[in-house]
This record gives structure tokens, sequence and C-alpha cells, in this order.
């Protein structure tokens, strides 16, 4: 970090920063209502009365919203409170509680105020994309956050309902659910896990028949497998972008799933804190890089496990810092006006650039998490956590 942005972050408080980040996804929310820009709200806030009325959430409702709704039956449901507002209240209280949910997070997590004001600085870039489309993000990727931080702190509950929460937003928020292996209790939160998965999964008969919801979900479960032929900003992209490869997108997962499960494997490491705090980043980075799907607006939940990884080292090395500032500049500068358009639309864009310097910083956390500690001095920053589950 730069001795200027050292100095101003000594002279602001995490709560003058967390009250701005606030107030600035309020305000991209207002941004967007009145350049009439809500249509990702509106998949949102429909779907609900279309739940209520026994219909398919996931066919085309050209007079409430373009494109297909993509997420849960039950996230439907549990977006009854907003989806009754009006769509400018509305609007803006989801800009806010996705801020309000990943600044929680990302504080319980790194629990230093000045560390995570730096955090915060990490992510604000690709956190006023998310806004700006009003997409669920940075909501998700503070659910993701919550998980860990509520097991380490033993609230099972609320890490299951934290887990539960995600998947049901976005399918791969089911990720989360590895953390447990690192605490005592991992069997309690599995049960509870899936008590709370059941829940939510039948919540929506609250207000439609049985068969009405089966049929929601298979529907569901066909849109998402449909997004299995696409590629955007994502290995899978890169590959194609790169090097022309046709070849099946699940392979690739499939090839990612098992190097980022492969650390797990090393039992003698689940109770080191910085090895905890690098398979946290590592999961918020995978969810991206590995989701087809995933687009510029996705990309805070990659930068949320970027800013933890870099933030857990006591010194950074110069390859470090470089990889940090690599990815500010390319991926997240880039998404901006502030980037030269000529290299966005020549470059960048045909050629998934956003999405490699985050593969990088990725596969340096899995080398990382086969060597952590051996050479490297970490921040720990659960260390003194009195409520701390890990295995001893």
């Amino acid at each position: 970090m730069s001795s200027v942005v050292a100095s101003l972050v000594h002279r602001i408080s995490f709560n003058q920063v967390g009250a701005a980040f606030i107030v600035l996804a309020g305000l991209l929310g207002i941004q967007q209502i009145l350049m009439h820009h809500i249509n990702n709200y509106l998949m949102f806030s429909r779907p609900f009365f279309n739940l209520i009325e026994g219909k398919d959430l996931y066919l085309d409702y050209p007079n409430y919203y373009l494109d297909i709704y993509k997420y849960s039956p039950a996230f439907a449901l549990l977006f009854a409170p907003l989806s009754l507002m009006p769509d400018e209240a509305g609007i803006v209280v989801w800009n806010m509680i996705n801020a309000a949910v990943l600044i929680t997070a990302l504080k319980y997590f790194i629990k230093d105020d000045r560390l995570t004001v730096y955090a915060l600085l990490i992510v604000l870039l690709e956190a006023v994309t998310s806004l700006q489309n009003l997409q669920s993000n940075c909501l998700l990727a503070g659910l993701i956050i919550l998980t860990y931080t509520n097991l380490r702190k033993r609230n099972i509950v609320w890490a299951a309902v934290s887990v539960s929460l995600a998947a049901y937003i976005k399918i791969y928020g089911i990720a989360a659910a590895a953390f447990a292996i690192f605490f005592k209790e991992r069997f309690r939160f599995g049960f509870v896990g899936l008590l709370s998965l059941l829940l939510l999964f039948l919540a929506p008969l609250l207000v439609l028949d049985l068969d009405v919801l089966i049929l929601n979900y298979k529907s569901w479960m066909k849109v998402v497998g449909s997004s299995a032929t696409r590629s955007q900003i994502s290995v899978m992209g890169i590959l194609q972008t790169w090097f022309g490869w046709t070849g099946s997108f699940r392979a690739v997962q499939a090839a990612g799933a098992l190097i980022v499960v492969a650390p797990l494997a090393q039992a003698g490491k689940w109770k080191e804190h910085h090895f905890q705090q690098l398979y946290v980043a590592s999961i918020l980075m995978f969810v991206v890089l590995f989701n087809q799907m995933a687009e510029s607006p996705t990309y805070v939940i990659a930068l949320s496990g970027v800013a933890i990884w870099f933030l857990s080292f006591e010194r950074p090395s110069a390859l470090d810092i470089g990889l940090l500032v690599l990815v500010l500049l390319v991926t997240s500068l880039s998404s901006t006006d502030l980037f030269p358009k000529y290299l966005r639309e020549h470059f960048v864009k045909p050629y998934t650039l956003k999405a490699v310097p985050v593969l990088l910083v990725w596969i340096k956390v899995q080398w990382q998490l086969w060597h952590a500690g051996d050479t490297v001095a970490y921040r720990a920053f659960s260390r003194s956590d009195p409520d701390d589950l890990t295995l001893s």
C-alpha cells in the first residue's frame, strides 16, 4: 500500500467508511432509477407475484422484465418484503442490504478496523459495478464469508442459515459448506444445514401447492443446466478465447473442484488459521472463475477473496503486490470509464482478460495452501477469537 493510501486510512474510521459505503450503495440505486435501468431489480421483485399466482417462474414474462429468472423459488419468496415496496424504495433498500452484508462479513472476518478499510478499498470498484447493476453479488459474497465466521464463533445455526441462503440465491453458494471441515461441530452443522436447506426449499408452500413447487424447482434446474453451454468471464471463457477450446465445461469445473478440494487432504493444517483464511479466499475466487455464467458484476465475490488473501500477509512480497496491482488495474479498473475504451473493447473483452489476474492469484493461493506458513509470515485474523472451534 502506498504511503498516501496508508495515511488516508489512518485518518478515517471504519464506521465512517462503512457508512459511506452504504450511502453510496443507496445513491447508486437512485442513479439507476433515474436512468430507468432497473430490469435486474424487476427480475428479483416480480417473480414473487408469479409465485403467489402459481405460475412457472422460469418462463418469459416480458410485461414484468426482460430475460429469464435464474434464481430459486425460495429466493422469490424471501424477496417478498422488497417486492411489496414501491420499486424506488425497494431498489435503494436492496442495494443498501447488499452493501451492509458485505461490510459486516469483512468486518467480522478480519476483525481489524484498519485492515477492513483496506479490504473495502480493494473491493470498491467491483462492488460499485455490482450495485450499479442492482445485483445480488455483494450479498452472496457476504453470506459465503459469514458462513465461515459464524462457524468460527460457534454460531452453528447462523452458519447453516448463511450457506443455505447463499445456495438459494446462486446454487454455487453451497461451496461455503466446505468450511465446516475445519471445526469440531462439523456434523452438527451438516445436520442443521440440511434442515435449513429443507425448510427453505419448502417455504414457498406457504403460498402455493406442492405440485406447483416441484414444477418450479424442476424448471430452475433446467435453467441452471442450460447455462452450461455458455461461457463468459471465466476459466472456460479463457480456454475458448485463447485456445479455441470446445470441450466440456463440466470437465473444467470438475478439474477446478478437485484442485480446490485437494488441500483439505492435509488434515494436519485444518487448525492453522492462515490455512483457513487462504481457503476462504480460494473458495471466493473459485466460485467465480469456474462459473461459466460469471459476468463483470460477479467479480466482487472474487475480489473479496483477493482482499482476504492479500491482507493475510504480514509483509507481502513484490510478487504479491504486483498481482494485487494487476487485479486492480485489469480486473477492476477495466470495467470503468477510467480505463481506455480501445483497450477494453479490443483486448480485455475479446480475450477475457478480466479473469486472468484473479486466476493468477488463485493459482498462487493453491501453492500457498500446500506450503502455508513454510516461509511466509501470515496474519491470523481469528487467533484471538475466544469462541474458536478449530480442531486441536
